[in-house]
């Protein structure tokens, strides 16, 4: 399933509300102008704006899913975003979590080097760089309701659930929805219009 032709930020563009599409409505109002200012506009030069642009994407996915309620069931617990392998985001992510939370859970955010770390967040991130062990590491973190994001070429091909992808210098992402629905991950309706492609199983043609 694909969608239509949306309007999406190019990395070298300060221009992030462009046109009256849903990618507007996604920004717009689910991210503080606060925040886009801080995470944007004016952090740290040894953050590029690609990954400014990804810490908004990640930060703005959480209000899009809803979690299996084995994970969602306590407020007590924070809300955690992983990020495995290298840490391209500087403290831009840091910086999203600050006084937000995730359906009433505050947010943190963790590093993670090891399977037994990475079935414990909510969200996890998959720097590129891991395609060696990029396989093997999903495998053992299916179906524990754990979202994975990652940005390498064969990332949803392994059974990772949201894939960022450049198209002409846009940040784009695909996504896997029959990995998600196997975690018993609920991704909206609003996500997948605004996704470059969906990945599932073709439905069983009618009679």
């Amino acid at each position: 399933m694909t969608t239509g032709h949306q309007t999406f930020p190019r990395l070298g563009s300060n221009n992030l509300l462009p046109g009256k599409t849903v990618w507007r409505w996604f920004i717009k109002t689910l991210v503080p102008a606060a925040a886009l200012a801080v995470s944007l506009g004016f952090a740290a030069e040894t953050v590029t704006k690609e990954y400014q642009l990804k810490a908004a994407f990640i930060y703005n996915f959480t209000k899009f899913v809803d979690w299996p309620v084995q994970r969602s069931g306590s407020k007590d617990r924070p809300f955690t975003i992983g990020v495995f392998g290298k840490n391209p985001f500087g403290d831009e992510l840091n910086k999203l979590a600050q006084g937000r939370s995730v359906n009433g859970r505050s947010m943190v955010i963790k590093n993670i080097t090891s399977t037994n770390e990475a079935v414990s967040v909510d969200l996890l991130f998959v720097s590129s760089g891991q395609e060696e062990s990029l396989g093997k590491f999903l495998i053992t973190i299916q179906g524990e309701g754990v979202l994975t994001i990652g940005e390498s070429k064969s990332f949803a091909e392994y059974g990772g659930i949201i894939n960022f992808v450049t198209e002409a210098d846009k940040i784009r992402f695909e996504i896997n929805l029959d990995e998600a629905e196997r975690g018993g991950l609920k991704l909206r309706a609003q996500l997948l219009k605004l996704a470059k492609n969906v990945r599932r199983k073709a439905e069983p043609a009618q009679p």
